[in-house]
């Protein structure tokens, strides 16, 4: 019944069939090194099958043939033909054969009656990945963002004045982004960008030079400066700030060491070569003071750079009048 059950299949794998004429009973020859072959007698036609059986017994019925090719090593499957099965059963070198046995894809040689093996395709070659939209974006800014020059005039002290025509600074540029101290949003709202056109134009260099030594490195990140007028920084959200009320002070945070463009939590997520970068461009253009935390381990002359309290996460510059 196994063998029956065999001979019904249709193309499978790699194997190759042949259809038979009716009540032939072929044979499978299976040849040896020696030149040996054995012929196996396949099912025929039960008696008392119908017309309509006996038709798809025919149609269906199909001899498997496992066989060697002697001085190729190819191993496959073909099939028999009445003129092919010449061995008789009872010859010594034939083995006990019932089922074919599945074997790998052969190769084949030229003028084999076996099937070649599909060759595969070369794969396509891989399209260009698309530009980050992000970077794409940064693209298209401007090195240096439209602005609107005054001349700026800075009343009173820092932590008790205003602001006469004051600058604003653009929400974002190819150098740096304004960010949100509050809501660590990006940009910074409009309101919180005015400072001192002498103040902008420090900003603008400063972002430009930290951009030129890391080029690959995420964008000066810029927090509040000061309101349109100046005045008391306060109720808008946070500690608010005891200064920036004449346009002469800036947050700067610190950069991230994930490369992240918002402000570090903690001490451990700064990038201390980036930031002792940035302090070194501020004292090199002549600010007045940069206030840091007491936990940054960042340096710089005495009088200028000093530590106060609450200022982990970003660093405070005061420029010159003038």
């Amino acid at each position: 019944m196994r063998a029956q059950r065999m001979t019904r299949r249709r193309i499978r794998g790699h194997e190759v069939w042949k259809p038979q004429p009716p009540r032939v009973v072929a044979a499978a020859l299976v040849g040896m090194p020696g030149g040996g072959a054995a012929a196996i007698a396949l099912p025929a036609p039960a008696r008392g099958w119908s017309a309509r059986r006996r038709r798809n017994f025919q149609r269906h019925t199909a001899v498997p043939l496992l066989c060697h090719v002697a001085g190729a090593g190819t191993i496959g499957y073909g099939y028999a033909t009445r003129e092919r099965a010449i061995a008789p059963a009872d010859s010594p070198s034939a083995p006990a054969l019932r089922t074919p046995v599945r074997v790998d894809r052969p190769r084949v040689d030229s003028g084999s009656t076996l099937r070649p093996p599909t060759e595969r395709r070369p794969r396509p070659a891989a399209r260009p990945k698309p530009v980050p939209k992000p970077v794409a974006r940064l693209r298209k800014l401007r090195a240096t963002p439209s602005i609107t020059w005054r001349d700026s005039q800075p009343l009173g002290l820092p932590y008790g004045g205003r602001l006469e025509d004051g600058v604003q600074l653009p929400p974002e540029g190819r150098d740096f982004v304004t960010v949100d101290p509050i809501s660590e949003r990006r940009p910074n709202p409009s309101f919180r960008r005015w400072g001192t056109d002498t103040l902008v134009r420090q900003l603008v260099g400063v972002a430009a030079a930290y951009r030129k030594r890391f080029p690959r490195a995420a964008r000066m990140m810029v927090g509040d400066l000061s309101l349109r007028g100046g005045g008391p920084f306060v109720g808008f959200g946070g500690l608010g700030h005891r200064s920036h009320q004449n346009g002469l002070d800036v947050d700067i945070p610190y950069p991230r060491s994930d490369g992240r463009e918002t402000e570090p939590t903690s001490p451990s997520e700064i990038d201390h070569a980036k930031a002792q970068a940035l302090v070194d461009l501020w004292v090199a253009r002549g600010a007045e003071f940069v206030f840091v935390g007491y936990n940054t381990g960042l340096t710089g002359p005495s009088g200028v750079v000093q530590a106060i309290a609450n200022h982990d996460d970003h660093m405070h510059v005061r420029i010159r009048p003038g």
